[in-house]
C-alpha cells in the first residue's frame, strides 16, 4: 500500500507553526499601518468635502443672484431673456432688419419689413 502524504517531522512542524505566526504578525502590522494611515487622510477628506461644499454655496449664490437680475431687468425693462419658454415651445424670434444696398440703390428705398426691436409677451 502507497502513503498518499508524507509525514511531517517535529521540526517541519515547528517551522511551519513559526512561521504562520510571523506572517500573522506582519498581516497584522500592516493592517494597523493601513488603520493609521486612513485616520490620518480623515482631515484631508474632510477638507475637500467643505471646499466641495463652498464651491457649491458660491455657485448656488451666484445662479441665484443672476435669476434675480433677470427678473430685475423683466420687471425694469420688459427685456426677457430669449431661452425662457412661453408656453409649449420657444417664442419665434424675429430676424434683425439688413438692408441690401445693392439690390434698392439706396437706403431710402428699402422697405424694413422686420423691425428691430422683438417683444416679448
Amino acid at each position: 500500500r502507497v502513503a498518499k502524504f508524507k509525514r511531517k517531522s517535529q521540526s517541519q512542524k515547528n517551522k511551519e507553526r513559526k512561521r504562520k505566526f510571523t506572517d500573522h504578525q506582519q498581516a497584522q502590522a500592516k493592517a494597523q499601518q493601513r488603520l493609521e494611515k486612513s485616520v490620518g487622510e480623515v482631515g484631508a477628506i474632510l477638507r475637500d468635502l467643505k471646499e466641495e461644499e463652498r464651491m457649491r454655496e458660491e455657485r448656488r449664490a451666484y445662479r441665484q443672484a443672476m435669476r434675480q437680475q433677470r427678473k430685475e431687468l423683466e420687471a425694469k425693462g420688459g427685456v426677457m431673456d430669449p431661452t425662457i419658454r412661453l408656453g409649449r415651445g420657444k417664442a419665434p424670434t424675429e430676424d434683425l432688419a439688413v438692408p441690401d444696398e445693392e439690390r434698392a440703390g439706396s437706403l431710402r428705398q428699402v422697405s424694413m419689413k422686420a423691425s428691430a426691436v422683438k417683444d416679448r409677451l
